[in-house]
């Protein structure tokens, strides 16, 4: 089974628990990830969950995804200015179509403001702009111990855990063979974050904050994430971003 990832702390923790023989792991930048899928349609891929927009014919795994409840997340907002008259929002890092989507969603309900988004390139923060930064670029350094974790924001605005990222396939039976590849996976992902982080690129302060935070991240999911995620459709289309709600094909 072909197992499609985003390079990203959380795919590594998820990685470091996966059957030794039997799962071939490809990695591509998250916002790219569905059309390697098309190519691959037996391959099981994670894809961030607005996704499904775009791929309502894929099979999403009722069993995993991985979500988030409090300040760790995969993509922060930077308020350098200090202002909350916001205009525009810089982009950096492995952003994807939940971190667009979601970042116009959230400044129109809490902010009241309709901010244009504009993707930069390269890693220089110019300290004049706002930022939502995506990917571990935010623990490469440590200006995230003054930022916002977007996924706390989301969680807020929906009243759930934000389901950031969801496991599908167009193949239902690599979608059904992947559900059963490993059991209480949060379980075993709590018990080798240390050695996962001790393998990463990040220095002691940012994999204190990573292991401090890990329990407000879920890999296993309930009947709380499957709402979440039907509520996320929801909150697309009451602003009008698709014309129907659709149903989710859960396996």
């Amino acid at each position: 089974m072909k197992l499609i990832l985003p390079k990203n702390i959380f795919s590594n923790m998820l990685s470091s628990i996966l059957p030794e023989t039997g799962v071939e792991l490809l990695y591509q930048n998250s916002t790219l990830i569905h059309k390697d899928l098309e190519y691959n349609s037996a391959s099981v891929a994670m894809i961030p969950s607005l996704d499904l927009i775009n791929q309502r014919n894929l099979f999403v795994s009722n069993k995993y995804a991985i979500s988030y409840t409090g300040v760790l997340s995969n993509s922060y907002l930077y308020f350098f200015k200090g202002s909350k008259d916001f205009k525009k929002i810089n982009l950096l890092g492995d952003i994807n179509l939940n971190d667009a989507i979601l970042s116009k969603i959230l400044f129109i309900e809490k902010y009241n403001s309709v901010i244009e988004l504009v993707h930069e390139t390269g890693n220089i923060i110019d300290s004049t702009k706002d930022y939502l930064i995506s990917g571990d670029e935010n623990f490469n350094n440590h200006t995230y111990e003054n930022a916002i974790s977007f996924a706390d924001l989301i969680s807020d605005m929906i009243e759930m855990p934000y389901v950031n990222f969801i496991f599908a396939s167009h193949n239902k039976k690599s979608m059904m063979e992947f559900n059963s590849c490993i059991d209480n996976i949060n379980d075993k992902i709590k018990k080798n974050v240390e050695l996962v982080l001790e393998n990463s690129q990040f220095d002691n302060i940012a994999r204190k904050f990573i292991l401090e935070n890990i329990d407000s991240v879920y890999y296993d999911v309930t009947k709380n994430e499957l709402n979440s995620l039907k509520e996320l459709i929801k909150l697309l289309y009451f602003h009008m971003i698709i014309d129907d709600i659709f149903e989710v094909k859960f396996v």
